[in-house]
């Protein structure tokens, strides 16, 4: 990891002293720039709300017996790491 790097490129000046932490600080930016930044970085990416509901959907969907990716998914989990029968 690079908090280990970091610790090795530093040498303690009296050998009986407790090694303490790093505090590591993000460039200083203005609000906007880093509003911009993370829309930028989040450009495409699925809102958790959208993602949850079509979740969700699949979910009833396996529930129901309807044919869905999910409810196969689920069926193969419960088969393999249940006790009971098989749903």
């Amino acid at each position: 990891m690079l908090i280990n790097w970091l610790r090795a490129q530093t040498e303690l000046l009296e050998t009986n002293v407790e090694m303490g932490g790093f505090l590591i600080v993000s460039a200083p930016i203005t609000t906007e720039e880093f509003i911009a930044q993370e829309e930028a970085r989040s450009a495409g990416k699925l809102e958790p709300g959208t993602f949850v509901d079509v979740k969700a959907e699949e979910f009833l969907k396996a529930v129901r017996g309807e044919a869905s990716p999910l409810g196969e998914a689920l069926q193969a989990f419960y088969k393999k790491y249940s006790a009971g029968p098989a749903l």
